[in-house]
């Protein structure tokens, strides 16, 4: 592949409505020529095209500028593409459906069984890649990419309005300025190819597996066998950390890398039959939750039964949550709390067997914020952890606010 000299931070800041987008605009054009001999490797009749420097009939400029290859004569921005476009911000490079009749042709080529294993190979190889799905061409300056498991990306190739695929770069990653930018821009297309060939009824290539593994989500399992530890032993191993901690003797400037974490996980939680117990403690009936006798631990449940019920009020006061919102489980100590959903809306149960060896207040606060955030957000992901930490700081300051 010849020398392509990369994309600079210029090319960034001159995506704007003005004579400068022809600089990214050039750049697009230096990167065809190095792209499109190998693209034809593929298929002889691709072609590529770059963006004009205005909108269509317009006498306005656009503030974006893009690459896009596909084996229309005419009219090729009309139809499935395979792209490259840069924003302000970013580079997108990926695989764009245009047209309800070449949805169509996809749609009817990936349920083909002789087109199966196609699928397979396409989503083990995309799978190693941090992407995002886009039914339409809105903004996608704030969509945080990721990487999904082989089953996912099955699911979402098979979603009937799908449109675009992508893999974003920011444009401070090092390799957009690096040589070597066009090969891994290749190499994209190369994975991409035949979601653009199902929609095109162009012919499919095959694909080796990919060399590295497909992303498998870490999985967060009550493990029925683990011991649980008392809040002192985790403090202490909190304050071992803590101490460890050493205060770097730089003062200088310090640079601070870009990061894109991947934040997927599957919950994997143990499955509780529950069934309500009355039990009498001192001529007061408590109704008490759980998947066994609980007649066996009455000792223990009216032990602890006060001091959970208090902190329990006072953290639904926090909120604030309806009454009776949060109920007490006795069930498996590894389980803290779980959300319940039914038709006529959701339920919290709390544990009373693990608050026996946790007690803090503030690890009950954190849990029920965590499954407050699961009833909103339903996978784990980056809009979860932001709901659980906004729900968190709105309990802390009604706190802080009722203390003065």
């Amino acid at each position: 592949m010849p020398d392509f000299n990369g994309i600079s931070e210029q090319v960034f800041n001159s995506c704007q409505r003005s004579e400068k987008i022809r600089i990214p605009i050039n750049t697009l054009k230096d990167l065809q020529a190095v792209i499109e001999p190998e693209l034809r490797k593929i298929n002889p009749q691709i072609k590529g095209h770059v963006s004009r420097t205005k909108d269509r009939a317009s006498n306005n400029y656009r503030n974006w500028a893009w690459l896009y290859f596909n084996t229309q004569p005419k009219e090729a921005y009309r139809y499935s593409q395979l792209s490259v476009n840069i924003s302000p911000n970013r580079l997108y490079v990926g695989v764009d459906i245009r047209t309800p009749g070449e949805y169509q042709n996809y749609k009817k080529e990936i349920t083909k069984p002789m087109n199966a294993q196609h699928i397979e190979n396409l989503a083990s190889i995309l799978s190693t890649r941090d992407l995002f799905f886009s039914t339409e061409s809105g903004d996608w300056e704030k969509v945080i990419p990721r990487k999904h498991s082989v089953e996912e990306l099955k699911g979402q190739l098979l979603a009937p309005d799908l449109f675009w695929i992508n893999i974003p770069f920011e444009k401070d990653d090092p390799k957009l300025a690096s040589r070597q930018i066009a090969k891994e821009i290749f190499d994209i297309f190369r994975d991409l190819y035949n979601v653009y060939a199902f929609a095109s009824s162009n012919r499919t290539i095959s694909q080796n597996p990919p060399s590295r593994r497909p992303f498998v989500p870490a999985v967060v399992i009550e493990n029925v066998d683990s011991a649980i530890e008392p809040d002192e032993v985790e403090d202490n191993d909190i304050i071992a950390f803590l101490s460890s901690l050493k205060k770097s003797s730089n003062e200088s400037n310090h640079y601070l890398p870009g990061k894109n974490d991947q934040y997927v996980v599957k919950r994997k939680a143990l499955e509780y039959n529950l069934q309500p117990y009355k039990l009498d403690n001192k001529g007061e009936s408590l109704t008490i939750y759980s998947d066994r006798n609980i007649t066996f631990f009455k000792d223990q449940v009216l032990q602890d039964y006060a001091q959970f019920i208090k902190i329990l009020n006072e953290l639904s006061d926090l909120f604030p949550l309806p009454k009776d919102f949060l109920k007490i489980m006795f069930v498996n100590p590894l389980t803290d709390a779980r959300y319940s959903k039914n038709n006529d809306g959701n339920l919290i149960f709390v544990n009373l067997a693990a608050f026996h060896t946790r007690r803090n207040r503030f690890f009950w606060l954190f849990t029920i914020s965590r499954e407050l955030a699961y009833i909103r957000t339903h996978q784990l992901g980056y809009p979860f952890f932001k709901d659980m930490r906004r729900l968190m700081v709105h309990a802390l300051n009604r706190q802080f606010y009722k203390n003065t």
